[in-house]
């Protein structure tokens, strides 16, 4: 019989039973702090099967600031600019990455 264990700061998932203690493959934790240009491309090019990814943003849509002056005078609609994270959050119907709306502050890069 098997059962789990979780650590205090839930990064690592390891399995007990059978003939001792057995490791399962744990995966990297990845934050990504504002949802402009550069970190949605790099969330695009991320393997999730590799890592944990969290996503915090004060806002939970990415905008397209080019189109901005084709919304303004009627030839682009303002929904065409807008894009929610959530369709960055999720790939193929599976959940792989954490959406948190909240600004940054501070990192604690120790812990």
């Amino acid at each position: 019989m098997a059962s789990a264990w979780i650590n205090d700061e839930l990064d690592s998932l390891r399995l007990f039973g059978g003939g001792g203690e057995k490791p399962l493959a744990v995966k990297k934790r990845v934050v990504l702090l504002g949802t402009g240009w550069a970190g949605l491309s790099f969330v695009r090019k991320l393997d999730m099967a590799k890592y944990d990814l969290t996503i915090v943003s004060p806002r939970p849509y990415f905008f397209y600031t080019p189109l901005l002056t084709g919304s303004v005078t009627g030839t682009v609609h303002f929904h065409n600019i807008l894009e929610p994270i959530r369709s960055f959050c999720t790939r193929a119907g599976a959940a792989d990455a954490t959406y948190v709306k909240a600004s940054c502050e501070g990192v604690d890069l120790k812990k």
